[in-house]
């Protein structure tokens, strides 16, 4: 039996919607499927041109497929191109993964700058460890500078170090090491 034009534009449809919830769900399956990646690129593309035997999608105009649509996918014609759009920024999120930092692409630069994002949000919290062990240690300077008897400044001095080399063990490498310890070479004036 032979299924009407309409009938077989919902089928289409509801083939189409599925393609896009699985490519959202796998983009790197479809990374290398050049005809579909190019086709999401646009609603006319997509709905207008794109067409697989094998899935049952066919091509039609975008105002059939917003009429149909909204008898088919619930949410309509803006669900089915959310899912459009979702699945197109999805592939291209799983390329830039795979290129790691590619700095031509629009996904590769944000891939970028997430990553520098966080080292500059790493380095900023070992700053702030840092500034609260040069806080500590200097209390602890003056609190033994006050001290007359040398027993007593010699086992708070000690204290301080072991507080100080605590707090400098919350940093990563290499700022979680006394300079003696560490590759880090101090700075010295320019004379």
């Amino acid at each position: 039996m032979a299924k009407s034009k309409s009938e077989a534009i919902q089928l289409s449809i509801r083939a189409l919607q599925e393609l896009l919830a699985e490519v959202c769900r796998r983009p790197l399956e479809y990374r290398d499927d050049q005809e579909l990646i190019a086709s999401l690129k646009s609603q006319g593309r997509l709905y207008g041109h794109y067409s697989n035997d094998r899935l049952g999608i066919r091509p039609c105009s975008i105002n059939t497929v917003k009429k149909i649509a909204r008898e088919v996918v619930p949410g309509g014609f803006s669900e089915l191109d959310s899912l459009r759009t979702s699945a197109k920024n999805r592939v291209e999120e799983a390329r830039a993964i795979e290129e790691k930092g590619n700095k031509r692409t629009r996904i590769g630069l944000k891939a970028l700058a997430d990553r520098q994002e966080h080292e500059i949000e790493n380095l900023r919290h070992t700053n702030f460890l840092l500034l609260q062990a040069v806080s500590e240690a200097r209390r602890d300077i003056e609190s033994v500078a006050g001290v007359a008897d040398a027993q007593v400044r010699k086992e708070r001095s000690r204290q301080a170090v072991i507080k100080l080399a605590a707090m400098l063990a919350l940093n990563p490498p290499p700022f979680n090491a006394p300079l003696s310890e560490s590759n880090v070479e101090p700075v010295r004036p320019i004379r």
